[in-house]
């Protein structure tokens, strides 16, 4: 099976953080869609940061046609955070 993970560098020295994505996988073993995490995989960063990493990054290269799964927090989902994904291409 080959290796779906993939991490990007999000800008550069003490400033940069992690875009990582994690493959989910269907019955038969295909990729279904990615769980996306920002920084160190903490559910405490919001939609608004994977947002703007995806956005940096690119979402067909982030996402390779398939959906994101992206973990929020009770606070991220009240602040409305995942209003900035596409719809289209993300589960919360």
């Amino acid at each position: 099976m080959a290796d779906h993970q993939d991490t990007y560098v999000i800008g550069n020295g003490s400033a940069s953080h992690l875009l990582t994505r994690h493959p989910i996988f269907d019955r038969e073993r295909e990729v279904f869609g990615y769980e996306v995490l920002y920084g160190d995989g903490d559910a405490d960063d919001c939609a608004y940061a994977i947002s703007g990493a995806i956005n940096v990054v690119g979402l067909p290269k982030v996402l390779a046609g398939k959906k994101a799964f992206i973990p929020l927090t009770r606070d991220a989902l009240l602040a409305g955070d995942f209003r900035l994904m596409p719809s289209d291409s993300t589960m919360i």
